[in-house]
């Protein structure tokens, strides 16, 4: 029987750009040679991880210590080498000796990991608190009657609801395999395809003045109906893609908070704008501009946060969420025409369809996937992020431009062509004329 080269990698796991010292001995029951033993030190995938300094191990008779860990006496020699880990990954450590008709060459695997980095923790911080205040605004912008008759007739949110979970998932899987990704990314853009729309769907709705109560409706439905169809897609199409069942769990908790970001914020800023209906104008009249200057920081920060992520990503990958973005929007569109044949309605369905929830996707990653896999699979979330609001900022620039153009003809027709927008517009809540009148009516009634 052969010595084995032994290598204290510890959990055999690296911190990305931390280079680490590993220890080597080799142990046997005695030392018959009298040269040492010299022993190169490689990995299979040099863009993962590459051996630092000299690759050679040398094992000496001179640094022969004495072990007395069990019944048997026996020798070993030690050295050390440094090991980089660059990229995320899996490799493995290749152990070849200067005689191989003596020692048996040997292999270790190693997985790269990401270190947790404070600013990325100060980022999601940041656009939790981005959603909370932007919901709080749309709250104070939505009026009740209209939410009233998108809840009294759901055709239109029973769409963006089939368009969400019958058409993403599906979609997202032929994008991965038509764009040839490999099975951790075709995994990633499976689970961001598979999950509800997201925050910017609200946002855009109410930038491109579509119909910001259907938004909201949709948003809270789709969010529920993710607790069982997110990981019924996710399982039954992610078995074709690895060969193994992939373990999903819902992080259901994270679904409820996602939940309550929406509803309690809206619901607080239609009380607010009810009992201070002068502040809740002055609050709408903020929110464009809050919303521009909040997304600007945003998205230099987030290039900063994730310009690791962005540069791994091949051209296929940001193919593939470009793809998933434009295609999901359109067919939304399209089916939102020919169902509700309203224009503000089918462009709050585009929207709902094509703007997944990037946490969630990155929670479902991540707790479904091992390190380094949640990780390298968390960058197809961030380059969706970045790509899925182009449609919809072309859609608003055209729209500036033409209200432009109205404001100069001195004409006030919709975009939607609905008429005179001024007939679309009404109180966020009830003001207290308007429960004076109710309550008089009442009393006459009586």
């Amino acid at each position: 029987m052969y010595p084995h080269c032994i290598a204290e990698f510890g959990n055999s796991v690296l911190i990305q750009n931390v280079e680490t010292q590993v220890n080597v001995s080799l142990s046997c029951g005695q030392w018959p040679w009298k040269d040492g033993i010299f022993y190169t030190v490689s990995t299979e995938d040099d863009t993962t991880a590459v051996i630092t300094g000299d690759p050679h191990i040398y094992l000496h008779p001179s640094d022969l210590v004495q072990s007395a860990n069990c019944s048997n006496v026996s020798v070993y020699a030690v050295d050390s080498f440094n090991i980089l880990g660059t990229t995320l990954g899996r490799t493995t450590v290749l152990f070849t000796p200067n005689s191989t008709s003596v020692f048996e060459p040997v292999d270790y695997d190693i997985s790269v990991v990401q270190a947790h980095s404070l600013i990325n923790n100060i980022f999601l911080m940041f656009i939790g608190v981005l959603i909370l205040f932007c919901n709080f605004g749309f709250g104070c912008v939505i009026c009740l009657p209209k939410l009233r008759a998108v809840l009294s007739r759901p055709l239109a949110p029973f769409t963006g609801f089939v368009c969400q979970f019958l058409i993403m998932a599906p979609l997202a899987f032929g994008i991965g395999w038509l764009c040839d990704l490999d099975p951790v990314m075709r995994l990633g853009i499976l689970a961001l395809g598979a999950c509800p729309g997201g925050g910017g769907s609200n946002m855009f709705a109410f930038l491109l003045e579509a119909d910001l109560e259907l938004s909201v409706t949709m948003t809270t439905v789709s969010t529920v109906g993710a607790l069982g169809f997110t990981p019924l897609w996710v399982w039954f199409l992610g078995r074709f893609i690895i060969q193994e069942h992939p373990d999903v769990t819902i992080p259901a908790v994270n679904i409820v908070i996602t939940l309550a970001s929406v509803i309690v914020p809206v619901g607080l800023g239609m009380l607010f704008s009810w009992r201070k209906p002068r502040w809740g104008d002055k609050v709408a009249e903020k929110l464009k501009p809050f919303i521009w200057t909040a997304s600007l920081i945003f998205i230099s920060v987030a290039l900063i946060v994730y310009r690791d992520a962005l540069f791994r990503a091949s051209w296929r990958l940001f193919l593939a969420c470009n793809a998933l973005a434009a295609v999901g929007q359109l067919l939304g569109l399209c089916i939102g025409m020919l169902i509700t044949r309203d224009k503000k309605k089918s462009v709050t369905i585009m929207l709902e369809t094509g703007f997944q929830n990037i946490s969630l996707a990155t929670f479902v990653l991540g707790v479904s996937l091992p390190a380094p896999e949640h990780q390298i699979a968390g960058a197809v979330p961030v380059c969706y992020m970045f790509v899925a609001s182009s449609i919809p900022t072309i859609m608003f620039i055209i729209l500036k431009v033409w209200q432009c153009r109205q404001r100069k003809q001195n004409k006030s027709t919709d975009f939607y062509g609905k008429g005179d927008s001024s007939e679309e517009n009404c109180r966020p809540m009830l003001s207290y004329p308007d429960i004076v009148d109710i309550t008089d009516v009442k009393m006459t009634q009586i």
